[in-house]
């Protein structure tokens, strides 16, 4: 089947979509000679705001359309770079854990004077407040803990929010 007249197909071609304008035209390449006409209203619907440098004047619309096509494209490339890079910084926050050492005195293990951690902090927090430590900063959902419930008789992490070390045992002698 040979070359079909524009004048025929001209109502067909009317209908189609850039994108299958484009491809009908890679396959008969005589028809890029009469559907600049197409293409100036797919660029006007597509870019009613876009100004035409005279350079560009010279071209067909089909190039000034899959310029600016080509234009938007890296435009949203970018904006998706950029957005992904902020959404990646913020969306790594810092875990800061402090230990407080509050007695570096050696305890035994099994010495009948060794005693178990005291994890209610209220002693700690007097020394703390006396010793001008700031406290941590406070958190939306509380104080983190290691374990939970029954299972778990200690809670190392005090309200305030520090990860406290306390032995109170005399040296082994």
């Amino acid at each position: 089947m040979g070359p079909i007249p524009y004048h025929v197909i001209k109502p067909v071609l009317e209908k189609c979509s850039p994108e299958q304008l484009r491809r009908l035209e890679d396959f008969n390449e005589h028809l890029m000679e009469d559907t600049d006409e197409l293409w100036f209203g797919h660029f006007n619907k597509a870019f009613p705001s876009a100004q035409l440098d005279e350079k560009e004047k010279g071209d067909t619309y089909r190039e000034n359309y899959e310029r600016q096509v080509y234009f938007r494209e890296e435009r949203l490339r970018s904006l998706t770079g950029r957005i992904k890079q902020s959404t990646a910084e913020r969306a790594a926050p810092v875990r800061e854990v402090k230990i407080l050492y509050v007695d570096s005195t050696t305890c035994v293990k099994g010495s009948p004077k060794f005693q178990r951690p005291s994890h209610s902090g209220s002693g700690i927090r007097q020394q703390l407040k006396k010793m001008n430590v700031p406290p941590p900063p406070s958190r939306s959902r509380g104080a983190h803990t290691f374990g939970s419930g029954a299972a778990s008789a200690s809670k190392p992490v005090s309200k305030s929010g520090w990860f406290i070390m306390s032995h109170s045992c005399s040296p082994s002698g």
